[in-house]
């Protein structure tokens, strides 16, 4: 299967075409056929392709149209090198391992919108804020944690300064403390589609008094 050119040309500036390239990549993909781009003439392009799961290409980027004689070994040809030149998880493992992300005692995770909506969040995101998680999916995190504003609007600060995200030190009405990071979510075109926040128990008061119980007990 090929994706015309005219498709890939607008890829990166027209979401509409993007979703067109992705539905035409998975089709071919559920029915084990390749699939090919032509066209390709930006590194832009390549990488959005790749992200997108096409990873076969042609175009003025690898190479001007060239006479079978002149084209000699394929292999010879001069390798165009990307921002993702090197495959890593498949979307399946990826899929395993946000899943198992979810199902973790350990990690509360959450995924909130540009208008902070919480459009989902894990059992133990939801344990741990004292809310069912009828009632946190499609509520604003500012209603249900207060506290995140100063927390949220502290952290836009360093994107507004084109500063990565720093670790958050977060303490509940319990006393616990989290060590909380947040994440931009960005879809293929690196349009912001919202927050991934993730969040790590570094200090537990029950856990901290059973360990202090258990060494005046041993004393």
């Amino acid at each position: 299967v090929k994706i015309d050119q005219k498709f890939v040309h607008s890829c990166v500036s027209r979401k509409e075409d993007r979703k067109i390239i992705s539905a035409i990549v998975g089709l071919a993909n559920s029915l084990d056929i390749d699939v090919i781009a032509e066209g390709i003439e930006t590194v832009e392009q390549a990488d959005l392709l790749r992200k997108i799961g096409c990873t076969k290409g042609q175009g003025y980027l690898f190479s001007p149209p060239r006479p079978l004689k002149r084209i000699g070994n394929p292999n010879s040809n001069p390798v165009v090198h990307t921002e993702n030149e090197y495959q890593r998880l498949s979307i399946e493992e990826r899929a395993f391992q946000i899943s198992s992300l979810y199902n973790s005692r350990e990690v509360a995770i959450c995924f909130i919108d540009r208008d902070y909506i919480i459009r989902d969040a894990s059992m133990t995101f939801c344990r741990r804020i004292g809310f069912d998680k009828k009632e946190v999916i499609g509520a604003d995190i500012h209603v249900l944690l207060p506290d995140t504003r100063t927390m949220l609007e502290w952290l836009k600060s360093f994107r507004e300064r084109g500063l990565p995200y720093p670790p958050y030190r977060f303490t509940r009405e319990s006393g616990d403390i989290d060590l909380v990071m947040l994440t931009q979510v960005r879809d293929e075109s690196e349009e912001i589609l919202g927050y991934s926040i993730i969040s790590l128990e570094i200090f537990s008061k029950t856990i901290n008094g059973i360990m202090a119980q258990k060494r005046l007990n041993v004393w």
